[in-house]
């Protein structure tokens, strides 16, 4: 985790924090949570919605919380399937008591992440281990690390922890299903770390989203989706030559198609 002090120096306070609120995004409806994304903490009855979520007001009640539908702008979102789009106004924010504090930490790596990635090693014969252990480690050290990162407005209690690995998501099914859960579940854990929950899913294609409605421009495939953010402008124009070598380590166009090395 790092800190940050919300009444100093802008500098000082969390980014992502304070760019929502000088550009007025929560007042402005300007971004919101994905309905893919709540929809999977509800059908599972994730207790670390009421510190992910919030309307603009504040309010974190289970049943007041709605993603927007993904795959739509203002123009298309009527053509959402019937009951999926509550208003702008009804739909969920980050919270605003808890990840839009401008004293609220920058996460990096927490234990839960570890415990996942040690889990799934286990299942691909990559380790020794209990990888049933391993998930319920993990799921309890990520419900318990919201109360480190945000204080009694992150608290998951022991009760909510204990109902929640009741359900035992792990415990029935096949290896195949198991990896895909531990993938959501390393989906949730690393919520507002979004390089790390993009970088994952890139690797073990998991969480399975949705596929793009518009591709327009053909490039990158519907079903994989974008792999990597192409090089700059600038890295062409500025050094040709450096620019000429990074393209061929790269081994394809320099392009939101091309996979990374680790991305296979």
């Amino acid at each position: 985790l790092l800190r940050h002090d919300g009444s100093g120096k802008n500098a000082f306070k969390n980014p992502l924090s304070f760019r929502y609120l000088d550009d007025n995004f929560i007042e402005s409806d300007a971004v919101k949570i994905g309905k893919t994304f709540m929809d999977y903490l509800k059908k599972t009855k994730d207790p670390r919605i009421h510190v992910y979520c919030s309307l603009k007001d504040g309010n974190t009640e289970f049943d007041k919380q709605f993603g927007l539908p993904n795959g739509y702008d203002s123009h298309t979102i009527a053509d959402a399937p019937s009951g999926s789009f509550v208003g702008l106004e009804n739909t969920s924010n980050f919270n605003i008591n808890t990840i839009l504090r401008l004293d609220a930490p920058t996460i990096f790596l927490m234990p839960s992440e570890t415990k996942l990635l040690l889990a799934e090693a286990v299942l691909r014969n990559w380790t020794n281990g209990n990888a049933e252990v391993l998930y319920k480690e993990a799921i309890t050290s990520s419900m318990k690390e919201q109360e480190i990162a945000y204080g009694t407005q992150g608290k998951i209690t022991d009760e909510e922890i204990e109902t929640y690995l009741a359900q035992n998501l792990l415990s029935t099914a096949n290896n195949t299903e198991k990896l895909q859960i531990i993938g959501e579940q390393y989906w949730v854990a690393t919520f507002i770390n979004g390089y790390e929950s993009y970088a994952n899913w890139r690797r073990t294609g998991y969480p399975k989203l949705f596929k793009v409605q518009n591709n327009t421009g053909k490039v990158i495939d519907t079903d994989i989706m974008i792999r990597r953010l192409p090089f700059s402008t600038d890295a062409a124009t500025a050094d040709p030559a450096q620019y000429a070598t990074l393209t061929e380590k790269l081994g394809g166009a320099d392009n939101g198609a091309t996979r990374l090395w680790w991305d296979t």
